[in-house]
């Protein structure tokens, strides 16, 4: 009696696990916040037992990389979650689908949206990814133990002594830190046929700019990558640094109380910081096999409702794009993710066209050159423009 008890039991175990689909969510996210999508998942998988749910983390690079080879194999995972500046580069690849042929996935659901989150996810007339997040952007945030007052302009926090290492601390060679400041100066990284503008009196401005935070004002580091940066604000040797919205829950839990964000300030002769903006999208890869897409459009379906959404953006202080929920008074009413909006809203939506993927590979090493005092601030433009020029037209030949 009791063997064939033990017999049954193995065989619905056996059974169970026969009609379990399992789902590969790809994803980018900060450390900090895999708590939070962690205990999602959980809810998740509660509500649908016959799904299981497998997080992989890459760095962001890794990710766009690993997707593509992973896709071109024929191995892709269910959901790719990433930047909207990859919607172009995928949906020319054929590695992704249009949102309107996944299962589940119809008009009435994607009104639950913010529009222009939609927007920065459409590409050739289609949508190819759903919102998850919207902002994506850099703010300035800073240590209230160290920072009394403050500042509005870059005049005021270069003549202030903070009584900390450094004034300033951010990742000083990634392009996605200084096209703020180049828009600040009132340049743009292309234009309305997404043709690169990079040789312009704006990039030789805020080029310069950079420049001088390091070799003039001794602001910032000799050296500083984005660990680097991080590092040195945790400890409280420096009194800002500037990066973006993922990163908040990271540094409430290091400084608690002290912790303080908002608008990175004014450049000399210009504007204030003007950050790229842009949403996290979720992607459905071809190709997947229809259980396992089905599974995939639940997900979506649920990482996007209202009370996940504010779930997450309560914990993580991230910006929901789900319309009730960014609605609600719990956001609404948040000071902090008002400072946060209030700097997203002096960016602009990062193209999504393929051509973008080419013009950041321009800029780096001549951003690079600079921080390095190799290259005058001219020359680094005119030869941005240069490579950004033949990267477009090798990558359309």
């Amino acid at each position: 009696m009791k063997k064939s008890l033990l017999m049954l039991i193995a065989m619905l175990i056996v059974t169970s696990l026969s009609f379990s689909t399992e789902i590969q969510i790809w994803e980018k996210w900060e450390s900090t916040i895999d708590p939070t999508y962690d205990k999602a998942i959980a809810m998740f998988e509660k509500e649908n037992p016959g799904i299981t749910v497998k997080r992989v983390h890459y760095a962001p690079e890794d990710l766009r990389y690993n997707f593509q080879n992973a896709a071109f194999s024929g191995n892709p995972p269910a959901i790719v979650l990433g930047p909207s500046d990859t919607v172009g580069v995928y949906a020319t690849m054929g590695i992704i689908k249009p949102i309107s042929e996944v299962k589940g996935l119809d008009q009435e659901f994607l009104k639950k949206f913010i529009p222009t989150s939609l927007k920065q996810l459409t590409i050739f007339g289609e949508l190819y990814g759903v919102p998850e997040q919207i902002g994506n952007h850099l703010t300035l945030i800073y240590n209230k133990k160290y920072v009394k007052k403050v500042p509005t302009t870059w005049k005021e926090l270069l003549a202030t002594d903070y009584g900390t290492e450094y004034k300033l601390v951010y990742n000083l060679n990634e392009p996605y830190w200084f096209v703020g400041f180049l828009g600040a100066f009132g340049g743009w990284v292309m234009d309305d046929n997404s043709q690169p503008t990079l040789d312009t009196p704006a990039m030789v401005k805020a080029l310069q700019f950079v420049h001088d935070l390091k070799y003039v004002s001794k602001a910032v580091p000799t050296e500083a990558d984005y660990g680097t940066a991080d590092s040195l604000f945790k400890d409280g040797k420096a009194a800002f640094i500037i990066n973006g919205d993922w990163s908040y829950s990271s540094y409430k839990s290091v400084l608690k109380d002290n912790m303080g964000l908002a608008k990175v300030p004014q450049v000399p002769g210009g504007g204030f910081y003007s950050p790229m903006t842009a949403v996290q999208g979720l992607f459905v890869p071809e190709g997947l096999d229809p259980k396992v897409e089905e599974a995939a459009g639940k997900f979506i379906k649920f990482i996007t409702r209202k009370d996940i959404q504010l779930f997450t953006a309560t914990r993580d202080k991230t910006l929901p794009v789900n319309i009730e929920a960014a609605n609600d008074p719990s956001i609404k009413n948040d000071p902090f993710l008002a400072g946060s909006v209030a700097q997203m809203l002096m960016g602009k939506p990062m193209p999504i066209v393929p051509e973008m993927r080419a013009i950041w590979d321009a800029i780096r090493p001549f951003q690079e050159d600079i921080m390095n005092d190799k290259i005058s601030a001219k020359d680094a433009a005119a030869g941005m423009q240069k490579l950004a020029e033949k990267k477009i037209s090798d990558m359309n030949q």
